[in-house]
């Protein structure tokens, strides 16, 4: 497989999120779970991942609520970037891999933290 980077966001693009710096490469974008999910089970998995946290309407809504400090994401009906962290963790477990580099570029304060935590505690042993 190719070598090659993926930005996780619902709806900006690269060169609107300009409060982080990406890694030159090949990009590619994914807008949800499924796509992040379906790319790296084609792709293999990237070299870095730009992560957002809120992946549709209904997480906006849900940070509105509560302060943009972590609420409860697992009721809403679509999933989160911290859902896309803990799958990409639990995949590389299983395959035996490091977890790519990454970065958050999310603007939302609770969801950063989380996936940020969540991918540095690395892989179970």
């Amino acid at each position: 497989m190719s070598s090659y980077n993926i930005f996780l966001d619902d709806e900006r693009s690269m060169d609107k999120t300009t409060w982080v710096t990406f890694p030159e490469g090949s990009w590619v974008v994914a807008r949800n779970f499924k796509d992040f999910v379906s790319t790296i089970e084609t792709m293999g998995l990237p070299e870095f991942i730009s992560f957002d946290m809120d992946l549709h309407d209904s997480h906006y809504e849900a940070g509105a609520r509560s302060g943009y400090q972590l609420c409860d994401y697992e009721d809403l009906p679509h999933k989160t970037g911290l859902a896309c962290a803990r799958w990409l963790k639990e995949y590389c477990n299983k395959i035996g891999s490091p977890i790519p580099k990454f970065q958050t570029h999310s603007k939302n304060p609770g969801g950063r933290r989380e996936i940020t935590k969540t991918l540095s505690e690395g892989i179970s042993q």
